[in-house]
């Protein structure tokens, strides 16, 4: 029996947060180092001047399974979330937020040093210059559309040339400001505060997107006249903001949900009134999810259904939209398939025969997808991921050997990796191609390549559009081990450095994820490029990513061996890597600070509760430090997705077990632990403010040390980072400087660089 409080529902959407810096200051008095720990670097006393906050404990009791949990610090989750009103918890949390601000003001220079570091290393874009400021592309309909960032701003200029005029670039002409849309959506009328993605009309007219104010799940779909520059009179009710336009540009298909909560699909057509709209789907069962998107071709619009790891795809004629819908593939349990259609083919990209998924393609034989031909198996080595059909060929995404990768693939060929110039790399393929083109868009970073949008030309097998940061790249090397962890699986480890500061025994800066087969193309941010890493790295820090089991760097059996009940797996993996790299000489024991950023924070609370006098400190960013809990709520709407990695603890008594025994938060214990820096928003529906919060409270309430424990939580942004690009750095600085605290380096000054010009990238040449 299963005796609970429900706790409020919000979409999670966890497998998806953070990067740092380091320079000069005098350490102020009042944060004092206690120098006798291993390393003597000195873990940092909370300041006993300065009164730290203290949440009240209100113990509420809840039994599962016959085991009574008690949470003393429930209170401090707002139900009425994303609106945060409860005085109580404002209170505690603004107590939080002025005693960081009161204990880090001493080490504000040292913040805006490492920001003015970061901001005099430029990013030099390639030579060409012709993806510059590029953020997005597609060809819709007879045009090229092209997005460049504005300052400072998540939002986009658009831009667009008639298909035919040159190359993507050429003869573009303004079109869209996204500032001046959302100036208009905030009107009260309109009443939004966000847009997510725009969906332009094939005859380039409209544009549809949506706008939401808290949950984008609920957005409202706006229809925007390009010629007019004003919206259409219509009112839609919410749903999730994907949406089709059919190929006579007077109408759309947008999905929506019924009275019930159920999706559901409807076709609008210009100058209608929307409460008449064609039901053209309904869907029948309240677990199922539905996604409408245009294939490559045009030609259809594919809905998918399904819930959990079973997905179905049914295809829609955008020329006779009425028709009924194709049945691509069958439903079933733990089968996920996608589909696409380029070229008089469909494609199909499926895990019905192994998890690692397997890439197919079949004759459109006007009444669906005939025969279906495997032109790529799956296996336990590679996760075949995103794909895109061009007129020619297949672009494939895959996790393989540590990174993620892109292959191409012809029928009766053998499959082509792609070369990229560094040694350890993320390459993204984008979901916005010209199929008629040889040239493949993808997204690119390395630990010293600055995120770039280029292309892959298959005729000349050359790359453009990386970017590089204005400086010389061969002082920095990287490098990869293979560490044996307790059950003698070889964990890969990615480490960074400074070539002329290297030495034994260094500052270590370790980071890990190892949940929902990331490997850096979505989460965590630790594995992406960071400007305001090399402040470290000049400073003598060495900087090491544990590649642990439960992401797909080695495809989908590392992911299946850090999942369910081999959760464990991940943690054990993260704190034998730190014991290694200490038997090994690389760094010492008491001088590794440690960072995990959403799930990264399941792993880094993990950790710390399993050795937690191995770390000069720990970063949790964004944390997800108590999923049992979200779990537990099977009212909630994410909790069934979660149990496909960590287990049905509802259901299953082992579940529960298994995971009670390392959840972060219930396992806090009566201890010594290192000097933390947590960091939280109110803006996050992801990993809510609370996650972090709560474990900050009981971490107040049970540890037995007197060191220095910081909760900042920001008022704007999202999971993913700051709310603009000068936000975000400046967090990651903050962050930074905590790093450069810990391992005793706050009043170190960067080593100098030399003067020699930037390294070209070799496939630019």
């Amino acid at each position: 029996m299963i005796k609970t409080k429900n706790l409020p529902r919000f979409s999670s959407q966890l497998a998806k947060a953070f990067l740092l810096c380091g320079s000069l200051l005098s350490v102020s008095s009042s944060v004092i180092a206690d120098t006798n720990n291993s390393a003597g670097r000195g873990l940092f006393k909370a300041p006993e001047e300065i009164k730290e906050p203290k949440a009240s404990a209100q113990p509420l009791q809840r039994e599962f399974h016959g085991k009574l949990l008690v949470d003393e610090f429930d209170w401090l989750i707002d139900r009425d979330f994303p609106v945060v009103d409860d005085p109580e918890v404002l209170s505690y949390v603004a107590a939080e937020n002025s005693y960081y601000d009161a204990v880090m003001k001493p080490f504000k220079p040292l913040t805006d040093k490492l920001v003015e570091e970061a901001n005099q290393r430029q990013v030099v874009k390639d030579s060409t210059g012709s993806l510059l400021e590029q953020v997005d592309y597609r060809r819709v309909g007879q045009f090229h559309y092209v997005a460049f960032a504005k300052p400072d701003s998540s939002l986009k200029l658009w831009k667009r040339a008639p298909v035919g005029k040159g190359n993507a670039t050429a003869g573009l002409v303004h079109v869209l400001d996204e500032a001046e849309l959302l100036a208009d959506l905030s009107e009260p009328k309109l009443k939004a505060t966000s847009i997510h993605k725009l969906f332009f009309s094939p005859d380039g007219r409209y544009v549809a997107l949506g706008t939401y104010s808290h949950n984008i799940h609920e957005s409202e779909l706006k229809i925007y006249d390009l010629e007019a520059k004003l919206f259409l009179d219509s009112k839609f009710g919410p749903g999730l903001p994907v949406y089709v336009w059919m190929q006579d540009s007077q109408s759309l298909f947008y999905p929506t949900m019924n009275v019930d909560g159920l999706h559901q699909v409807r076709l609008h057509r210009l100058g209608t009134d929307p409460t008449k709209d064609k039901l053209l789907y309904q869907e029948k069962r309240g677990a199922f999810r539905n996604e409408m998107y245009l294939s490559t071709s045009g030609d259809y619009a594919f809905l998918y259904r399904g819930a959990q790891r079973s997905l179905q795809v049914l295809a829609f004629s955008t020329k006779s939209p009425e028709l009924p819908p194709i049945e691509t593939s069958p439903i079933k349990h733990n089968v996920m398939n996608f589909v696409d259609h380029a070229n008089g083919k469909f494609y199909m990209r499926s895990n019905d025969t192994h998890r690692g998924y397997r890439i197919a393609v079949a004759d459109d034989t006007g009444n669906g997808p005939g025969k279906w031909k495997t032109l790529l198996e799956g296996s336990d080595e590679v996760q075949l991921k995103r794909m895109m059909p061009f007129n020619g060929f297949v672009a494939v995404e895959a996790n393989r050997a540590g990174q993620s990768d892109i292959v191409v693939l012809r029928e009766d060929s053998k499959p082509q990796w792609l070369s990229f110039p560094d040694k350890a790399y993320t390459a993204i393929l984008q979901r916005n191609q010209d199929p008629s083109q040889d040239k493949i868009r993808f997204s690119y970073f390395s630990l010293t390549t600055p995120y770039s949008h280029a292309v892959y030309d298959l005729a000349t097998d050359k790359i453009s559009g990386l970017s590089r940061l204005d400086m010389d790249m061969s002082l920095y090397a990287t490098e990869r081990l293979l560490v044996k962890v307790r059950d003698g699986v070889l964990v890969p480890v990615t480490l960074f450095y400074r070539k002329d500061l290297r030495k034994p025994g260094q500052p270590l800066h370790l980071t890990g994820f190892g949940a929902f087969g990331q490997t850096g193309e979505g989460w965590p941010r630790g594995f992406k490029f960071a400007n305001e890493r090399f402040s470290l790295l000049d400073r003598g820090v060495l900087y090491a990513m544990a590649h642990v089991r439960g992401g797909g760097e080695l495809g989908p059996k590392w992911q299946q061996g850090g999942e369910r009940m081999n959760r464990k797996n991940s943690f054990n993996d993260l704190v034998d890597v730190a014991n290694y790299l200490i038997e090994k000489n690389y760094t010492q024991k008491g001088d590794i600070s440690l960072y995990g950023d959403s799930a990264g924070g399941t792993l880094v609370g993990a950790a710390i509760n399993q050795s937690p006098d191995l770390w000069a400190g720990a970063l949790l960013i964004v944390p997800y430090v108590d999923p049992l809990s979200e779990m537990l709520d099977s009212e909630n709407p994410a909790a069934s997705s979660l149990w496909q990695m960590y287990g049905n603890p509802v259901r299953s008594e082992e579940a529960f077990d298994y995971v009670l025994s390392y959840n972060p938060y219930d396992q806090i214990a009566e201890t010594a632990y290192p000097p933390q820096f947590i960091m939280t928003r109110w803006t996050d529906a992801d990993v809510p403010y609370w996650q972090g919060a709560r474990w900050v409270a009981r971490m107040r309430e049970r540890k037995t040390d007197d060191h220095l424990i910081l909760l900042r939580t920001h008022q704007d942004g999202n999971h993913f980072g700051g709310a603009t690009p000068s936000k975000d750095r400046y967090e990651q600085a903050e962050a930074m400087t905590f790093v450069l605290m810990v391992h005793g380096l706050a009043d170190s000054t960067p080593a100098p660089l030399p003067t020699n010009k930037p390294t070209k990238l070799a496939m630019e040449d």
